[in-house]
C-alpha cells in the first residue's frame, strides 16, 4: 500500500552534519487536513520540526525553502500519545480510584500523578519515540 503523506513548506533554520530543522508555517493546506483537530502545528503559526538527513540526502543550506513530508500514519501516532492514551489514563486512574473507595482528594492526586508519571515517561523515552516517526525533507522545485 502506496505511503500517503501530508507536506508543509517551511525554510530550513539550523542544520547539523546528521539533522535539518525546519520552520513551517501554517497554511491553507491545513484547512483540509483529515488530522487538523489533533494536529500541533494548528497551536501555534509557525513550528520546528527537526528531520534526521542522511549521507545520501542533498545538502540543505540555513535559509533554503524546502518540503517537509510526514505520514499519515505518523500523525495518526502523534494524536494518540499526545491526547488519547493520556485521556485513557487519567479515565482509568480515577475509575481505579473511585472503585477503591479513595476519598476526592485522593482521587484528583491520583490522577494528577498517573498523567505526570506518563509525560515524564514521553520525555525519558523522547528519542525512541520520535524513531515512530517518519519525516523525510525535500528541496522545493524553483
Amino acid at each position: 500500500m502506496a505511503q500517503i503523506y501530508t507536506s508543509h513548506q517551511g525554510k530550513v533554520v539550523a542544520r547539523t552534519a546528521d539533522r535539518v530543522t525546519v520552520q513551517i508555517t501554517l497554511n491553507d493546506a491545513c484547512q483540509h487536513c483529515g488530522s487538523q483537530s489533533g494536529c500541533m502545528i494548528l497551536n501555534s503559526k509557525t513550528r520546528h520540526i527537526e528531520v534526521p538527513v542522511g549521507k545520501k540526502d542533498p545538502l540543505f543550506e540555513i535559509g533554503e525553502e524546502v518540503t517537509v513530508k510526514m505520514t499519515t500514519n505518523s500523525g495518526m501516532k502523534a494524536v494518540w500519545y499526545a491526547y488519547l492514551l493520556p485521556t485513557l489514563l487519567l479515565v482509568a486512574s480515577v475509575g481505579a480510584a473511585y472503585l477503591l473507595h479513595a476519598k476526592e482528594g485522593i482521587i484528583a492526586l491520583t490522577a494528577l500523578s498517573v498523567i505526570g508519571l506518563y509525560y515524564l515517561f514521553l520525555y525519558f523515552f523522547r528519542e525512541r519515540i520520535n524513531r515512530k516517526f517518519s519525516f523525510k525533507v525535500e528541496k522545493t522545485a524553483q
